[in-house]
């Protein structure tokens, strides 16, 4: 039997904020028991039995504490303690696998065989950090997940404050512990000094050993995983550059790329530039699209697969010329409305099983990117119970988000159940709400039918739980007087954290 398991099957065992109180059961099993005081100073005062009936002001002679908490309190999960309560120290070594730091509390224990009060080391969380680049954290002791701890006034989860506490020393460690190629790659780097993001960035070395300048690091290239193949960022210019020798063009390319990493934060997201420079031909075109400002490229098509934008483009070139394209684009830099409604044009083509209905069904018009929505949202409300998505596969919601559906004598607010009832709100309301099938599934976005009675007159997103947009019939808007009972009504129950991100901007 441990040493833990052996002192809780003999004692009353109270915490104390700067020390512990022990309730020690006589040995001959009787119902007298002494009471130990274990000051954090290692102090130890002695209540005998005879005396333990009464109340004892204790006060340690050598530190002067005075303070006393249950111990219970300490394994009992719904009980919250103050997160300068214990004694918690971290501690950090290497290995043949890589870098550890393990966070501790040192506590007093009994033991019965000497009889005697001892400070020991409880280890209760481990990081770990791989030399092939992957992390471990490990719980040792489970009761700290589920155990609260307060912070100032708030209430915040005591594994989440030790993973914090244990990843700042593993930082440190690793810092002081780096091999010869990382060492040379982290302090030649001009990054702001930053626990989580310096683990980030030693996992990219490690991961990628072949690299020689950091720059790469503060590159969005989940969709484009090659560019972890290149040793520095010239080389990955080029290669997004797609063979382009036009001075202008690649001049383009580099003074947008140069501006943008000396802006903080440090980022660049390639997916734009990449899909431009290998669907547009005309050095002019590709230049002006090159220096649009980062903040309309990263978003236009966020979340999206470059091959698959690609795609989407392929068939609008089967229509339009290049240069009706790129009006497209101007169109959709001039107006934030029409912006979100050309980034819902992509969101309708770049699914792979709806693009066949569009080939299909689309009917060219004149190139105005409110008249290409349209018409796409036509063909998409007409035609798209063709298709092989599946149309019954029920929506997923969280126990908090079916809460927020609401009945009441002004408005009834629903949540879609599949993907047909989607479409038919759609249909309804003459816009391409069924786009957003996939961001729903995702649990990227939810999107409430507004009825009066039976008949569905608004659609409202939420995002983050905050009302993205309210659209009427037609994309119109709603009176004032309407979207302030919605907002009542978001702010009454869409209170609770959900699980949405921050991938989609807008529908029409």
């Amino acid at each position: 039997m441990s040493i833990v398991t052996h002192i809780i099957s003999l004692k009353e065992f109270m915490m104390i904020e700067n020390g512990w109180e022990i309730k020690i059961f006589r040995k001959d099993h009787s119902t007298e028991y002494d009471i130990y005081y274990l000051c954090r100073c290692e102090n130890v005062i002695t209540v005998e039995a005879k005396d333990n009936t009464k109340h004892h002001d204790i006060t340690c002679h050598q530190c002067g504490n005075i303070l006393f908490l249950t111990l219970e309190s300490f394994f009992d999960s719904k009980q919250h303690l103050h997160v300068d309560y214990f004694n918690v120290s971290t501690h950090t070594f290497m290995d043949n696998r890589g870098w550890h730091a393990i966070v501790s509390y040192y506590l007093p224990f009994y033991e019965i065989e000497t009889d005697t009060l001892k400070w020991k080391s409880l280890d209760v969380l481990r990081n770990t950090l791989n030399f092939d680049g992957t992390e471990q954290v490990v719980v040792l002791n489970k009761y700290i997940e589920d155990k609260a701890i307060l912070k100032g006034l708030c209430a915040s989860n005591l594994s989440t404050h030790l993973k914090q506490k244990n990843i700042h020393a593993l930082t440190e460690f690793v810092n002081k512990n780096l091999t010869t190629h990382l060492s040379q790659l982290v302090n030649t780097s001009n990054h702001k000094a930053n626990n989580i993001l310096d683990i980030r960035l030693i996992i990219y070395c490690l991961k990628n050993p072949s690299v020689q300048d950091l720059e790469l690091f503060y590159w969005n290239n989940q969709y484009i995983p090659i560019i972890d193949t290149f040793s520095s960022s010239t080389n990955a210019l080029n290669f997004l550059l797609n063979n382009r020798k036009e001075k202008s063009v690649r001049k383009a390319l580099f003074e947008h790329y140069k501006v943008k990493m000396q802006q903080t934060p440090q980022f660049y997201d390639p997916t734009f530039d990449y899909v431009i420079l290998r669907i547009i031909d005309d050095p002019n075109y590709l230049s002006y699209l090159l220096s649009i400002p980062s903040y309309y490229k990263n978003n236009m098509f966020q979340g999206s697969q470059p091959d698959t934008i690609i795609t989407a483009f392929n068939f609008l070139k089967e229509h339009y010329t290049q240069k009706n394209i790129l009006n497209f684009i101007k169109q959709s830099l001039k107006i934030k409305n029409t912006y979100h409604i050309w980034i819902d044009c992509f969101r309708m083509l770049s699914n792979s099983l709806s693009l066949p209905i569009f080939v299909e069904h689309f009917e060219r018009c004149k190139p105005k990117v409110t008249l290409l929505h349209d018409e796409l949202v036509r063909v998409q409300n007409q035609y798209i119970n063709s298709n092989k998505i599946d149309m019954l596969e029920k929506f997923k919601y969280t126990e908090q988000q079916l809460k927020t559906q609401l009945n009441s004598d002004e408005m009834n607010f629903r949540l879609p159940s599949t993907a047909k009832e989607l479409h038919a709100w759609g249909k309804e309301l003459n816009n391409c709400m069924f786009s957003y099938t996939s961001d729903i599934q995702a649990q990227n976005t939810l999107i409430y039918g507004v009825f009066k009675g039976k008949k569905l007159t608004y659609a409202v997103e939420i995002r983050h739980n905050k009302v993205v947009q309210i659209k009427a019939i037609n994309n119109r808007r709603l009176p004032d007087e309407e979207k302030k009972l919605i907002h009542v009504w978001q702010k009454k129950l869409i209170t609770s954290p959900t699980s949405l991100s921050n991938k989609n901007e807008n529908y029409s």
